[in-house]
């Protein structure tokens, strides 16, 4: 019996007893407790229509007059979309556990992130698109000091920080370093 089956049978069974329910109370505690990093973050998702909706399927459509859009799920609405919430062009917020592969813990648009991408050093970079392993800016490697000690897991020794190749070996090392 895999452990969610597990769960879900201690659930069951202790249900006569109020522990379910108090369970379930205090997850909703936990959630009213909780604060966004984001000012006008949504307190949930809103579903107007059908996922992919109306406009995302019309979108959709016309994309494929140009590529394969078969792996396309929905059209985003990014300046729409705030903290951990994606908002799609039919006016659809959902929570978002995807969020584009875990390239933005911060979330979309947050302020922070808006403000730094504002300046004329970023511009250059952005725009510009330096091949990193080939002709990284001047100042590459102190960038990756100073980003590299304030996001290292717990625990990693100070000579082992380094880049990880994808977003699967740094999930895997922070899995590694809480056990």
């Amino acid at each position: 019996m895999n452990s969610m089956r597990l769960c879900q049978s201690v659930l069951r069974s202790a249900a006569p007893y109020g522990v379910r329910q108090a369970h379930q109370a205090a997850a909703a505690r936990v959630v009213e407790k909780a604060q966004s990093i984001v000012d006008g973050e949504p307190s949930g998702p809103v579903v107007r229509t059908k996922v992919p909706g109306p406009q995302s399927i019309a979108m959709q459509k016309e994309l494929s007059q140009l590529q394969n859009s078969k792996a396309v799920q929905f059209f985003a609405d990014y300046e729409k979309s705030v903290g951990n919430y994606i908002a799609d062009v039919d006016g659809n917020v959902m929570l978002d556990t995807y969020m584009q592969i875990s390239s933005i813990p911060l979330g979309y648009n947050h302020p922070d992130l808006m403000k730094v991408t504002q300046g004329r050093e970023y511009q250059a970079l952005s725009i510009n698109r330096p091949a990193l392993g080939n002709m990284p800016p001047r100042d590459f490697v102190e960038r990756l000091h100073n980003a590299l000690s304030v996001v290292s897991c717990r625990g990693e020794p100070k000579d082992n920080r380094r880049n990880r190749i994808s977003s699967v070996c740094v999930r895997s090392w922070a899995i590694l370093s809480l056990s």
